[in-house]
């Protein structure tokens, strides 16, 4: 299936759940799509998948949100328009300077190397909790942009890698209904990435079904 078909499935599983404040809002066709992906190929380098490509072609903006109260789970699809993912890319990098100008303690300085990464981190779908996903422009990853990077803790998941590149993360994370904040549960994330074998995955699809 294509990326488009995937997320359409996904929307369609979300409306039969039963879930509570599920919003889908779908912007119209990007009729400036050739401009910005030039743009942003030229700035960053990254390269999009036909699938992909054809995603950002239909849709010029695309939020899908849900909440379950049984489980207490919620999930979030908010991709990132097209033209707006350089401008966030240069808000890591300005912030990362700011916050290596203010490092203090020996900790936050031993960290300063948490900061580099921002540089080749563009972010495709964003969080109300300031964390967002990312495209990693050295690696094509998709990867965390954990918003406490910038306090320079040890304990960030900045970084993680989610998927191998943008269709894996779309097929892998619509398995379990584009669910949010997965990512500080142990086990949820492998070395291949999303891993919706995860009990705390598992559970949660299983409950769906009995429901």
């Amino acid at each position: 299936m294509t990326c488009i078909e995937i997320i359409d499935n996904t929307i369609e599983t979300i409306r039969k759940s039963g879930f509570e404040n599920i919003t889908v809002e779908a912007g119209g066709e990007n009729i400036a799509f050739e401009k910005e992906y030039d743009d942003l190929k030229e700035r960053s380098g990254v390269v999009f998948s036909q699938g992909v490509i054809e995603l950002y072609k239909k849709y010029s903006s695309l939020l899908i949100e849900w909440y379950d109260s049984k489980s207490g789970k919620y999930g979030c699809f908010d991709m990132i328009p097209l033209k707006y993912i350089s401008e966030h890319n240069s808000d890591f990098r300005e912030m990362a300077e700011d916050a290596a100008e203010y490092a203090r303690s020996e900790s936050e300085k031993r960290n300063l190397y948490k900061l580099e990464m921002l540089e080749y981190m563009y972010p495709v779908f964003d969080f109300k909790t300031g964390d967002k996903l990312c495209i990693d422009s050295r690696t094509g990853h998709i990867v965390l942009f954990d918003h406490s990077v910038y306090e320079l803790y040890d304990d960030d998941k900045n970084g993680l890698v989610l998927a191998k590149d943008f269709e894996s993360l779309i097929e892998s994370w619509s398995g379990v209904l584009f669910c949010e904040q997965f990512w500080w549960e142990n086990g949820t994330v492998d070395e291949n990435g999303i891993n919706s074998d995860n009990t705390y995955f598992s559970e949660f699809m299983n409950s769906l079904k009995e429901g």
